[in-house]
């Protein structure tokens, strides 16, 4: 709503990424937020790039150092932002090529330079 309101760019869900010339991963972040609007959309396949924000929720069957896989993987290859939010433990990790966050209830999450004016108390993230 905010990328919409403030016309930042576009976001997604579950679409599927995959970077030419590679055959072994195949990532599907629960929520993309791309900031070119003029990319293509990709209509069939993965989309070949990375979005400037991936987002990852942890289900009940995910493990922790797999989704630091994921997101290290988003950001080796051009994703600027990683979110993981971890609902059991209320936690949110924000990871960034050279930086990265543990956020709690007292704390805001903010989308920084790729969604500018985003801030939300890491509570209200989880008491939806």
């Amino acid at each position: 709503m905010h990328a919409e309101q403030h016309n930042l760019g576009r976001v997604g869900v579950e679409i599927r990424h995959q970077m030419p010339g590679d055959r072994h991963n195949v990532l599907l972040p629960d929520i993309s937020f791309y900031t070119d609007m003029t990319a293509p959309v990709v209509e069939r396949g993965a989309v070949p790039y990375m979005p400037d924000l991936a987002v990852e929720i942890k289900s009940p069957d995910d493990s922790c150092k797999a989704m630091n896989g994921e997101a290290a993987y988003y950001l080796a290859n051009g994703a600027r932002l990683g979110w993981l939010i971890c609902p059991e433990k209320r936690l949110i990790e924000v990871l960034s090529p050279d930086d990265r966050q543990l956020l709690t209830d007292g704390d805001t999450l903010e989308g920084g330079a790729v969604l500018p004016g985003f801030a939300l108390a890491v509570g209200d993230v989880f008491n939806v």
